[in-house]
């Protein structure tokens, strides 16, 4: 028996459903952008200054964009070099997957953290993805080397909670030794 590209796939699209999924897409991102907008006037309207509400929707709209525009990627760096020039206070800044920031990416966001702001960055080190190593790294050398006043945290594989599974995997892995990450 011989199988055709269209049995291989139990839901073909016709030129009217393609349209129809299309047209399904674009009222889910309008309503979600309706919401997002219903969600900021609240904001700004409760809020005494309404500056950073309107350069954090600038930023958004800058990198939806620039992601539109590119077939969505590098949303971080759209919003960051919005931000770049505006010294961030009285706020809660988390970065997340940090061991993925160039040593230029780290220093810009650490040079923007102002007054009265709880700032939390994570990463593993040893997943570092960029050629140049981790922003992250050197950071934490430059912290450590100058004995500066900030706290670095670290976990060991008997810190994992996702499962059993990936601390074996992890375990594995490091038995192998550091080079074993690299691919």
């Amino acid at each position: 028996m011989q199988s055709s590209a269209a049995d291989a796939n139990p839901l073909p699209q016709t030129g009217k459903s393609r349209w129809v999924t299309r047209l399904m897409f674009l009222g889910v991102l309008a309503g979600g952008l309706a919401s997002c907008a219903n969600q900021l006037v609240g904001e700004v309207a409760a809020s005494e200054e309404a500056v950073p509400w309107l350069l954090l929707l600038i930023a958004l709209l800058i990198a939806l964009g620039f992601e539109f525009g590119n077939g969505f990627h590098d949303t971080a760096n759209a919003v960051a070099k919005v931000i770049y020039t505006h010294l961030l206070k009285d706020a809660f800044i988390l970065l997340d997957e940090a061991q993925n920031t160039s040593p230029v990416e780290i220093k810009m966001f650490l040079t923007r953290v102002g007054e009265g702001c709880t700032t939390v960055i994570n990463g593993d080190i040893a997943q570092c993805d960029l050629a140049q190593g981790s922003g992250l790294r050197i950071a934490i050398e430059r912290l450590r080397a100058r004995q500066l006043p900030i706290p670095v945290v670290e976990f060991s594989t008997d810190d994992i909670v996702r499962s059993g599974l990936c601390a074996m995997w992890v375990r594995a892995f490091e038995e192998s030794g550091r080079g074993a990450w690299q691919m």
